[in-house]
């Protein structure tokens, strides 16, 4: 059902480009112009291939979430490496995966305001493989009445809050009662569960993040039980993530996982202990950010063109190439590199490349991936398509 806001968001919201670009004459990485977000794709391919055959050992599917690259092609190649779907966060990202040819797709927060709803059913209506998180009455009734006037049917999940606060409701009677809403409602099919532990993803100390996940089974067991009694098929128990995985992967409760930063890895999840020293002992840096030193203004320290409008500020970022060194914002446009008395071959014009604190929101500074091909050559660019699509 058009109207005059979803007509508005047709003229303002791009869609492209989503194809890579293929570069007939690779050129060196030091080539590149700075600051430049790089992936080196065999360390992507790895962990791709580490990520499959992790689910594959818990019997499990992986349906990686989208808001940490907002790239097609990223989406692409784990589709291809056997993801089951795609999650997204936004409708914006919804959108842009569809329109690239991909799905099946999962927006991962609740959808309210009247403009997101009316595009989301009309992303259904022109055939998107579609399911919506659902979390209140008012946003099941306010689904259900867009839903049956456009003559579509949304598959929906009752997003559950696993004590993070953020969203979602209590895996308890609260939760079974949007369930009957749901299948009480028209156009609307229930296919299960959303169960995110969003707050226990990063932390640090192994045995610690795995109680914490554990802590959490027990009542999403109790409401698969609940859920049974009632005669209610929820078919998807569907969460998790990158920080989580090792140790919700055993439990037998989850059909599939929403991992996203395996795929690039960054210093908040490289940190983590996981069950081989840190989970970059699982996954590899695929992801950094390269910056040149352009200024000396006192020894000891050389300052970069990547600042704040280059990197998400927290953790600090690590210096590859160069462990002694430290990372240091200052400001929006440069950081500065500290390294002693001790230079180690860095000089004015050198390039330095640095392991990203946090990906998703890194990655949504930049319009392109670099794409290097681990001998120093970039081969490709890949549209970050969604990038600050928020909305």
């Amino acid at each position: 059902m058009a109207t005059a806001q979803t007509e508005a968001w047709e003229g303002v919201r791009p869609r492209g480009p989503h194809a890579p670009k293929v570069f007939e004459k690779p050129f060196p990485r030091d080539a590149l112009p700075t600051p430049a977000l790089v992936l080196s794709l065999p360390a992507f391919e790895r962990n791709l291939q580490a990520m499959a055959a992790l689910v594959a050992r818990f019997g499990v599917g992986l349906r990686p979430h989208g808001k940490m690259h907002k790239c097609p092609e990223v989406a692409r190649r784990q589709l291809a490496a056997g993801a089951i779907g795609l999650c997204v966060a936004k409708p914006r990202e919804a959108e842009v995966m569809h329109h690239a040819g991909l799905g099946p797709l999962l927006v991962t927060s609740p959808v309210l305001a009247p403009g997101a709803l009316d595009r989301m059913v009309a992303l259904r209506a022109a055939g998107a493989e579609l399911t919506l998180v659902v979390d209140s009455f008012e946003g099941i009734e306010a689904l259900r009445v867009r839903a049956q006037a456009a003559g579509v049917v949304m598959p929906v999940l009752v997003d559950l809050d696993p004590a993070m606060g953020r969203t979602g409701v209590a895996p308890g009677p609260e939760a079974l009662a949007r369930v009957h809403a749901v299948l009480a409602a028209p156009a609307l099919a229930f296919q299960g569960y959303q169960h995110y532990a969003g707050q226990v993803q990063h932390i640090q100390e192994e045995g610690a993040r795995r109680a914490a996940c554990e802590g959490h089974h027990e009542a999403a067991f109790a409401l698969l039980e609940a859920t049974r009694q009632a005669g209610v098929a929820a078919p998807i128990f569907t969460g998790g993530g990158t920080g989580s995985i090792h140790y919700d992967g055993p439990a037998g409760l989850y059909t599939d996982f929403q991992c996203g930063s395996y795929a690039f890895m960054d210093e908040e999840y490289g940190v983590l202990e996981g069950p081989e020293g840190t989970l970059l002992d699982s996954f590899e840096t695929a992801l950094t950010v390269h910056a040149t030193a352009i200024s000396q203004p006192r020894s000891g320290a050389l300052t970069v063109d990547a600042g704040l409008k280059s990197l998400w500020p927290t953790p600090t970022p690590a210096v590859l190439d160069h462990p002694a060194m430290r990372f240091y914002f200052a400001g929006d446009e440069h950081g500065i590199v500290r390294f002693g008395e001790a230079c180690e071959g860095l000089t004015l014009g050198s390039r330095v490349r640095l392991r990203v604190s946090h990906c998703d929101p890194t990655v949504n500074l930049y319009d392109w991936l670099w794409v290097e091909d681990g001998n120093a050559w970039i081969v490709e660019a890949w549209p970050i398509t969604a990038r600050g699509g928020s909305w």
